[in-house]
């Protein structure tokens, strides 16, 4: 409750502080004060209505406050300011980041690929999103490049382990991974993924 008083007076001094607001409505949710969570959701759908990143926490947010029809709305708002950031060769890497959740909100795979592809580029040394992209290119049959892809995202993975052993083992990861199985077969993924 006072967590969420010191959350509400920090939204009410800056408004637009679209990580506090989304704060705040999580505090509103966990009270099941759920019109107060719903009424800064709306507000801030309104302010943030050029700002990707902000609106799919808004769509989220929505949809864990069993509102479809607003999340859908706020979709509907994301879909074209994604396809601008996808577009731009400009964009950075949270952008592209709120462009790909869009698209995921939305099933759309070839553009959540094409973010991604984006993604790795913005952040090559990123095992998670070599892993994502993987995923995604096995989720369509793409052998050859999901796999190159997986090999990457291990070869990272392993190289961050030597740097920080407490991290994340995507190549035991991948080994269990059932988006994997169309991949199973092939030498190249098993090596990928064998244990050093």
């Amino acid at each position: 409750q006072n967590q969420v008083a010191q959350m509400d007076a920090a939204y009410r001094a800056n408004p637009t502080n679209s990580t506090n607001a989304i704060q705040l409505v999580a505090g509103y949710a966990q009270l099941r004060q759920t019109n107060q969570a719903i009424a800064i959701l709306d507000s801030l759908a309104q302010t943030a209505s050029n700002d990707v990143v902000t609106l799919v926490s808004v769509a989220q947010a929505y949809l864990q406050l069993g509102q479809p029809a607003k999340s859908q709305l706020a979709v509907t708002r994301m879909l074209p300011l994604s396809d601008q950031i996808l577009a731009n060769p400009e964009s950075d890497g949270p952008r592209l980041q709120g462009a790909l959740q869009t698209y995921q909100l939305v099933s759309n795979v070839p553009k959540m690929e094409a973010a991604l592809q984006r993604l790795v580029k913005v952040n090559p040394a990123s095992p998670e999103l070599w892993y994502d992209l993987g995923a995604l290119l096995a989720y369509q049959t793409n052998v050859n490049p999901a796999i190159a892809a997986v090999s990457n995202a291990v070869q990272r993975s392993n190289a961050r382990l030597k740097q920080t052993p407490t991290a994340q083992n995507l190549r035991t990861m991948a080994a269990t991974d059932g988006r994997f199985n169309v991949l199973r077969p092939h030498a190249d993924f098993q090596k990928a993924v064998a244990p050093q």
